[in-house]
């Protein structure tokens, strides 16, 4: 079984390659980028493992990549999700299988509006496969899955970070990412319709140790939308998603957005003009991010309610990992990097069978994805609970 990682030089794929390395039955793993250099250096620190090779591509040169990814059996996106498109057409071009990590709401619809050219092909695509999108929509299916009627999901994923940091300010990932999302309004669903939720808006929450107390904010995330795609039929009125970073770094952050550091309309200074948001990026540049020995936590909360045989139910899906202490990934993109890579080994061995091109709810066998997970130590607990806050009359 060949797997072909795109944007193998990145820093996600890092640990998407140690989880297809330890537990997938690979016989080959093809590492493609837009340069050799660095692929060559990551199989190198990566043990040199005799599976491994490495090639550069153009993902816009259609045939140049098929021809260079030639036996690609399952083709895993790990490059930007704008590109996602062009590795589409690959994955076509190469007759194989596609499992991707996700992106915008807005790409997913144009993605998944390419269902009957997998499905004609006889070929299977898995969209938005990563975390938060991803392992969120698995446990709202297990939720679901559990209820007659389903009327609210609340996803809520959660960080606290203990490592000894020698620098006073670290970002727990892309930090253009987490501008966008301090800065820009949340998209949810409210009584079946799309709303606009002002940026920053949360509060203070309790969550089990080794979270703690946490700021959730609510953030555009594809979740809501495509949650709501898939159990509209169910009854679904009210889909959100949220996000907690580690207190003292959403304390930080929470600071330069009102001071307007994250903000992203230009301003003129000095007779040149910039936006704040790109002065905060290029200037955490010069902080030192050297390699530290991760101690973050990160937790997973999906909450389902609806009713079952005409009594209000809530369904609680939670997990919370820490970081991996082998291959020295951080939690988060820990959470990140093993769903895509289960997935792409389901597709290999037959579990997800259906040709087309699917959302996780809709093409991932939840108790098999749950096992997997469990092996890595990743273990969801479920608590079932009576709801009152919820009207299922209609």
């Amino acid at each position: 079984m060949k797997y072909t990682l795109i944007g193998a030089g990145g820093i996600q794929a890092r640990g998407l390659l140690h989880d297809l390395l330890d537990f997938s039955s690979a016989t080959e793993i093809l590492l493609a980028d837009v340069a050799v250099g660095p692929l060559e250096q990551r199989i190198d620190d990566l043990g040199g493992d005799p599976r491994m090779s490495a090639v550069a591509i153009d993902l816009r040169d259609l045939a140049a990549s098929v021809e260079a990814l030639a036996g690609t059996h399952v083709l895993i996106m790990a490059g930007p999700s704008p590109l996602g498109r062009y590795a589409m057409d690959i994955a076509l071009g190469l007759r194989c299988h596609y499992v991707d990590l996700g992106g915008a709401y807005a790409d997913t619809e144009v993605q998944l509006a390419r269902h009957e050219e997998f499905a004609e092909a006889g070929l299977i695509a898995v969209l938005g496969a990563g975390s938060a999108p991803g392992m969120t929509n698995v446990m709202a299916r297990a939720g679901a899955e559990r209820l007659d009627i389903v009327r609210d999901i609340e996803m809520t994923v959660a960080m606290n970070d203990l490592t000894e940091r020698s620098s006073p300010f670290h970002w727990p990932f892309n930090l253009a990412a987490i501008i966008d999302e301090y800065e820009s309004s949340a998209v949810a669903i409210e009584g079946c319709e799309r709303v606009l939720i002002p940026p920053r808006t949360g509060e203070w929450v309790e969550f089990p140790m080794p979270i703690g107390r946490v700021f959730p904010i609510y953030t555009t995330h594809p979740e809501p939308e495509s949650l709501y795609r898939s159990f509209r039929q169910q009854g679904l009125e009210n889909a959100s998603f949220r996000i907690a970073m580690p207190a003292a770094f959403h304390r930080q952050m929470d600071f330069l957005a009102s001071i307007g550091m994250t903000k992203q309309t230009k301003i003129e200074v000095g007779g040149v003009e910039v936006a704040p948001a790109e002065v905060l990026v290029e200037a955490t540049k010069w902080i030192p991010r050297p390699a530290e020995k991760e101690e973050q936590y990160s937790a997973t909360r999906v909450i389902v309610r609806g009713a079952r045989h005409g009594e209000k139910v809530e369904v609680e899906l939670y997990m919370c990992t820490g970081s991996h202490e082998g291959w020295n990934v951080p939690a988060g993109m820990l959470k990140t990097v093993v769903p895509p890579s289960i997935v792409a080994e389901m597709i290999g061995n037959g579990a997800i069978a259906n040709p087309g091109v699917w959302l996780p709810e809709s093409s991932v066998p939840v108790q098999e994805f749950f096992d997997e997970l469990a092996l890595r130590g990743m273990v969801i607990e479920t608590t079932e609970r009576r709801a009152s806050t919820i009207d299922v009359s209609r």
